[in-house]
């Protein structure tokens, strides 16, 4: 684990926000997305997802939203190709979808003391799970972790400034690749363009950390979702693991021996350098293969990979 203790702070230049507003955009989020946007209001976050017709993600964002529109926070090497396709769907709707890249920027904030740090540098910080707080344009995003842990999204010129007054009041700068083990271990998936396509959401927990409703109604590829959650047993869930190797890659297989190697045991969805040494990684698995072990990463003859915990229980009954 990282040290909670330490407030620490990184900018997020591999993200992005793209806004969504007009007067049908809140209907348009709501027939497109896989989580309920009806009941967000502009003090909530979500996690929601954006699937093809297969009922394969496309992309897992964080929603949230001001008075005026709705902001989708996700890896900027999906942008553009996810806002060329969601323009396809507007017709003849009032909706306008802009990608903010240079206008805004990323911050996250992190660690026992993180909210102090916030509040000193003159922002309001959350104080559960999801919560956001608007202050001089900026949004306060809380996100889901073992110690508190803060996105400020706003006007990049800001949130440079609120960075520089974060580190004066205790945050002190950290790696890009520290706040990717912290989403590790608060086993959050995220898609990138070498895994686009291939999730169902159920299958990277997002069922599990609020990022999935089956009652909102119909969106792209629904039934295929709903039918993994009411029919059969689903196959695949995502788990955390340690490798004693030096990196990885989404998308990359993991092995069980047991396996042919044509058949892997499953996918790395995002990877981190650990603190312990080597790497921790999510990866969404077959759940027998995950329970039997010897699982090895890239190749049968990989480094093994060592099962870690999760913070949140794994269901592997039903998709649910």
């Amino acid at each position: 684990m990282t040290d909670g203790a330490i407030s620490r702070h990184c900018a997020l230049p591999d993200q992005i926000a793209v806004r969504v507003h007009g007067l049908d955009a809140a209907d348009f989020l709501q027939a497109q997305l896989i989580n309920d946007v009806r009941p967000l209001n502009p003090e909530r976050s979500q996690l929601s997802g954006w699937c093809n017709p297969k009922g394969r993600l496309l992309a897992v964002f964080r929603l949230f939203r001001d008075a005026d529109g709705w902001f989708l926070r996700l890896p900027a090497e999906l942008a553009g190709a996810t806002v060329q396709r969601l323009r396809m769907f507007v017709l003849r709707a009032q909706v306008r979808i802009e990608p903010l890249q240079e206008a805004w920027a990323g911050l996250a904030v992190w660690g026992e003391r993180s909210a102090e740090a916030l509040r000193g540098a003159g922002v309001p910080a959350p104080e559960a799970a999801d919560g956001v707080a608007w202050h001089a344009g900026v949004a306060v995003l809380r996100v889901p972790g073992r110690a508190p842990r803060f996105e400020c999204w706003g006007p990049a010129e800001t949130v440079h400034a609120l960075a520089e007054s974060c580190a004066r009041h205790g945050a002190a700068p950290a790696p890009r690749t520290a706040w990717e083990l912290e989403e590790i271990q608060a086993g959050l998936p995220e898609i990138h363009t070498t895994t686009r396509e291939q999730f169902v959401p159920q299958t990277v927990n997002l069922d599990l950390v609020g990022g999935l409703s089956f009652s909102k109604g119909c969106f792209p590829g629904q039934e295929i979702v709903a039918r993994t959650k009411y029919l059969g047993k689903l196959k695949r869930r995502m788990f955390r693991l340690r490798a004693n190797a030096d990196a990885a890659e989404p998308g990359q297989a993991v092995y069980r021996p047991e396996r042919s190697p044509t058949d892997p045991a499953g996918t790395v969805v995002r990877w981190a350098p650990s603190t312990a040494g080597g790497i921790e990684l999510l990866a969404s698995l077959r759940i027998e293969d995950h329970a039997a072990g010897g699982l090895t990463l890239g190749d049968p003859d990989g480094p093994g990979l060592k099962p870690l915990p999760l913070p949140y229980p794994i269901t592997v009954e039903q998709g649910t």
